[in-house]
């Protein structure tokens, strides 16, 4: 008696133990090289960790966008709803571990030859009616179904990477429009002013003509000063505008005027260090996402070499058929059980093939994960030059502006005075509004640069005992 039990559960036994194996290569993170002197002490982290990173420039209506675009863009509900889809297709994929259970029933009548014999009926009517529940159950013996699975819930992650990916491309492009749009005023503020002080230099120019003190040449040069300051508000009027409608399409609004918060001038300039930790690199969303493409691409090379093995499956099947004869019934009960195999036997290399193009999608993963890491570095750096550099060029610039007005004054004292043609205080008022508006988009030069760090760091980070942590 012990040996019939034995058997069964010895094959039992096997059955689960050939269900536990896995074929395909483990996947392993690649090793990437990582830059010198990458590092960053807790005090300085704490100094700008903040996952929402916008509210570092200190202006509400700034917060207020981006949270408005957060909640309305239409690219983030398209990213959430792509995760929905992969959610649901990981969930298609986790069905095949359970068995499949379906019913099927059917009906039929069906009319007798005529018989000769005298016990059947002429022409009698025969109905059939078959019902029954069938069970298949695939036996995951080489682990086809735990790498479909594995794919798929990676698809899932680098879709939701994706989505963060989006997330922070929306509000980076909003911090970056909405600080455009404040040197945008802050431009079309020295324009006016310029404008309003050659409108009285072509005013005093006009009297001094009239009383012969100058010629008409200096009236006309003023003139041409006057149309050329305000030749720049139409074109700044228009860089605006399209920046609003820039902005109010990524709020999720059809294009429209945007309020302001703080004034150009009142931007907080957030503290950035030298150095920042390569960990913040490891969540990145295009980072995240090329390592799931990865791992996706890895277990469906697993999945093309099960196709060199066997597939077993368990059936069975519960039924009720019922033949009637009139005036007999007969009620017969089937139930059924089985195993059903098929294996490869050759199949013109095309498991083979499949093996091989799987193995190359991988390359292609691997290769462009990275790429990507390589690039976030470049970017990285990249941002901290460009917020040094032009740093440097605004502070240089804010000297070179007070030293040009200096210069407007003294020419315009020299030249009332007679010392001197109107010719240098035209060229030191052109020089001075040229200087004030490279100043003011050095400044918003520098502004965006930390929106791009804070872009290629993958957001903002929050710090726990000295050390970053991600939120």
């Amino acid at each position: 008696m012990k040996s019939r039990i034995s058997i069964p559960l010895a094959a039992l036994s096997l059955l689960l133990l050939l269900n536990a194996c896995t074929v395909g290569p483990a996947y392993h993170r690649p090793t990437v090289a990582l830059p010198e002197r990458w590092e960053l002490s807790g005090e300085q982290a704490a100094a700008i960790a903040t996952p929402q990173w916008w509210e570092q420039f200190g202006d509400p209506e700034l917060n207020r966008l981006v949270t408005l675009a957060l909640q309305e863009n239409r690219d983030i509900r398209k990213a959430a709803a792509a995760v929905e889809e992969y959610l649901a297709l990981l969930g298609v994929q986790q069905s095949a571990r359970y068995p499949q259970v379906t019913a099927s029933a059917s009906a039929s009548r069906q009319k007798a030859q005529q018989s000769g014999d005298p016990l059947t009926p002429a022409n009698p009517y025969s109905n059939n009616f078959n019902v029954s529940l069938n069970l298949s159950y695939e036996l995951d013996l080489w682990g086809r179904i735990s790498r479909l699975e594995e794919a798929a819930r990676a698809d899932l992650l680098a879709r939701d990477e994706a989505r963060r990916g989006v997330i922070l491309s929306i509000a980076s492009q909003v911090a970056v429009s909405y600080i455009q749009l404040l040197e945008l005023d802050k431009r079309m503020a020295v324009a006016l002013d310029a404008m309003k002080a050659r409108e009285e230099a072509y005013r005093l120019a006009e009297i001094r003509f009239a009383g012969g003190m100058i010629s008409e040449l200096d009236v006309q040069q003023s003139a041409v000063e006057l149309a050329t300051a305000r030749a720049l508000v139409p074109d700044l009027e228009r860089l605006q505008q399209l920046r609003e409608h820039q902005i109010s399409v990524l709020t999720g609004h059809n294009p429209q005027r945007v309020t302001r918060g703080s004034s150009f001038d009142a931007l907080v300039s957030p503290p950035l260090p030298a150095y920042l930790p390569s960990e913040l690199l490891r969540r990145r969303p295009d980072i995240m996402q090329a390592e799931q493409n990865l791992i996706a691409a890895n277990a469906r090379i697993g999945t093309e070499m099960a196709g060199y093995f066997p597939r077993l499956s368990l059936t069975a099947m519960l039924g009720e058929t019922t033949d009637r004869l009139l005036p007999f019934n007969w009620n017969t009960t089937l139930l059924q059980a089985g195993v059903s195999a098929t294996a490869p036997i050759f199949n013109g290399f095309q498991t083979t093939r499949l093996v091989e193009a799987a193995g190359a999608r991988e390359q292609q993963a691997r290769a462009a994960y990275e790429q990507t890491v390589m690039t976030s570095f470049r970017e990285v750096y990249d941002a901290l030059v460009s917020r040094r550099s032009y740093t440097m060029q605004a502070a240089a610039q804010a000297g070179q502006v007070e030293a040009l007005r200096k210069v407007l004054k003294l020419a315009q004292l020299r030249y009332v005075n007679g010392y001197t043609s109107y010719i240098d205080v035209l060229d030191a008022r052109r020089s001075l509004l040229n200087a004030e508006l490279e100043h003011i988009q050095s400044r918003s030069a520098a502004c965006q640069q930390i929106i791009e760090l804070y872009r290629a760091l993958g957001g903002g980070w929050e710090v726990a005992g000295g050390r970053a942590r991600l939120p």
